[in-house]
């Protein structure tokens, strides 16, 4: 092995191989490079963006929510029911809102005034001279009512809007704050009222709870007759759709940068071609065929190493510049992020270059079938 790497460190960095020779390695190492950094930078963008996507929906409605099986409110007081540890109590309700003639059907989410800050979209929001009669509206909802902080709606009763007798049919709500999650659909849908108010609307005991949202993942397992969804059920068909792309779009670039390996027959060839007499001498004085195979795939993992690096770093530079300075623009409304993610990772990083070692590998063992051909006669006759 040690003759092998001698020859090969002699054979690459000759001052006498030919122009063609180096630059036809410079050439075969900025295609890996290019290759390699287009496979990783697809990879980052496709767990950046479906990170994204769950990092919003989790701050959206806690990585999970647990619920009674069997009907949509309860009291965990009366079915003798714990708390879980850190759970945030809510309230949820269909129902109906109203601005002057337009109206537009909704789900009402009940909260404590203390859990909102608990949600993004309320960071900035100061609760503490807040009565009840408030709602707290998406922009899409806002924009398609054509309402405005300080506007009154009537959000409505379902239940009791047949029968007069049977209660209060809608009461009237101040919009305090106008939130933007960036998703359309649940800026459009989802209005934030006191979770007091909903119970008193509704008729429900002072216990009553829809369940339980929790940010951080339960510490037990949630036992009958309550059940937990996750972010990832809740959303099964969105996330769906993104594995969906991922074997397509990782499929194509993996093949651009397997295409981009195939430079290093051309390179292996030259160098064939050049030193042709010096292995045909070579194996007349008895040197083992091992020893120069070694010379042609040291050389194939050579350039292959050197081009996965500079492509892993490449990648790395464009990675942070996007993270950065979001350059990649994309439409929110549609995407639900507002620029294209990208996570940087070692550990796709490492098995790139895992697999750019078998690669070259591969590639050096079946260009060296025309080493097996080479005849030293006629090679040093012709010399």
């Amino acid at each position: 092995m040690k003759i092998s790497i001698f020859l090969f460190r002699k054979l690459l960095f000759s001052l006498k191989s030919s122009f063609l020779y180096k630059i036809t390695n410079i050439i075969t190492i900025l295609s890996l490079a290019f290759g390699v950094a287009s496979l990783n930078i697809v990879l980052s963008s496709i767990n950046g963006f479906e990170n994204s996507i769950y990092n919003k929906l989790s701050k959206l409605n806690g990585k999970s929510q647990i619920n009674y099986l069997f009907d949509d409110v309860f009291s965990p007081q009366e079915l003798d029911i714990k708390s879980p540890k850190n759970g945030i109590e809510y309230i949820e309700k269909k129902s109906l809102i109203k601005f002057k003639n337009l109206s537009q059907n909704i789900v009402a989410t009940g909260l404590n005034k203390k859990d909102f800050k608990n949600f993004e979209i309320f960071n900035d929001l100061d609760l503490k001279n807040n009565d009840k009669n408030y709602v707290f509206i998406g922009s899409t909802l806002a924009n398609k009512l054509n309402v405005s902080i300080g506007d009154e709606l009537a959000l409505l009763n379902s239940q009791n809007l047949k029968n007069i007798s049977q209660g209060q049919r809608f009461i009237f709500l101040e919009v305090k704050h106008i939130y933007s999650s960036g998703i359309n659909e649940f800026d459009d849908r989802q209005v934030f009222v006191s979770i007091d108010l909903i119970k008193e609307f509704y008729n429900l005991e002072k216990s009553a709870i829809s369940g339980w949202i929790l940010f951080e993942k339960a510490n037990t397992e949630v036992e009958y007759p309550l059940n937990e969804i996750t972010t990832d059920e809740k959303y099964s068909i969105l996330f769906e759709w993104i594995n969906a792309q991922k074997l397509p779009i990782f499929f194509i670039f993996s093949l651009i940068a397997v295409v981009s390996f195939f430079g290093l027959f051309s390179s292996i060839s030259i160098l064939y071609d050049e030193r042709k007499k010096h292995f045909a001498m070579m194996k007349s004085y008895g040197t083992p065929n091992k020893v120069i195979l070694t010379i042609f795939m040291l050389q194939s993992i050579f350039l292959s190493l050197i081009g996965s690096f500079l492509g892993i770093v490449f990648s790395y530079i464009i990675i942070f510049l996007q993270e950065k300075y979001r350059f990649i623009a994309i439409d929110e409304n549609i995407y639900f992020v507002n620029y294209i993610p990208m996570e940087f990772s070692f550990q796709n990083s490492a098995w790139i270059i895992f697999f750019s070692i078998i690669i070259s590998f591969f590639i050096s063992s079946l260009s060296l079938t025309r080493f097996f051909k080479i005849n030293i006669n006629e090679v040093l006759k012709s010399s």
